[in-house]
Order: C-alpha cells, then structure tokens, then sequence
C-alpha cells in the first residue's frame, strides 16, 4: 500500500509509550534540510517546530524511518515521533507481534 519498506513489530508485543526505536542520524537546521533536497520530498529527514532535524537518508541504523504513515491505507497510525533534540519513535498503542508500525509523517509531508 505505502512506497516504503515498513516497520514490523517481532515476536513480542510492544506495550503503549515503549520506545520502538530511535530516530537518529545527521543532526541538520530546517534552512539545511530546503536547501538540500528543494522542493523534492526529504523521505527521511525529521524537523521539530524549533527548526531542529535529522536526516536519516544515508542512515544504516536508524530503524524508525522506515515506519510509513498510515494515511490513505485501511490501516491506522500506531506510533508517534517525539523529541526536541532526540527525536524517537514510541507507541501511542499496544503493537502486537508482527504487526506493522505507523506514524503520522505531518501535514508538511503531504503538499
């Protein structure tokens, strides 16, 4: 249904407010992350209302971008992003096991 590759939970279920996984990677300013990628779509980066990012593009361990939003899907988001400086992906409900893991990617994402 969504372009990406997805994120699964494994063999245990993953209770309400867990951290499933950090979002890390190239810390980046807002101005950084436009000046980038333009007007394309910056897939993995990640910006807080203070203009804070992480782009997570080039990232080998940085699992929670790999979530897809479940906009447009049957499916519902389970997850959120969170975070200031340290942005990590945490359940907003109880995950069953191999269930897969959405969070909303922001208004922004969509134009």
């Amino acid at each position: 249904m969504n372009g990406g590759k997805g994120l699964y939970s494994w063999e245990k279920a993953i209770p309400r407010s867990a951290v499933i996984s950090k979002y890390t990677s190239r810390k980046r300013t807002k101005q950084q992350i436009d000046k980038k990628y333009g007007e394309a779509v910056a897939k993995y980066a990640l910006c807080n209302a203070r203009g804070r990012c992480v782009d997570a593009n080039h990232a080998t361990d940085a699992a929670a971008r790999f979530a897809n939003d479940a906009r447009n899907t049957p499916f519902k988001n389970n997850s959120i992003i969170q975070g200031n400086t340290r942005f990590r992906l945490k359940a907003s409900k109880r995950i069953t096991p191999h269930q897969e893991i959405f969070t909303s990617y922001g208004a922004d994402y969509w134009i």
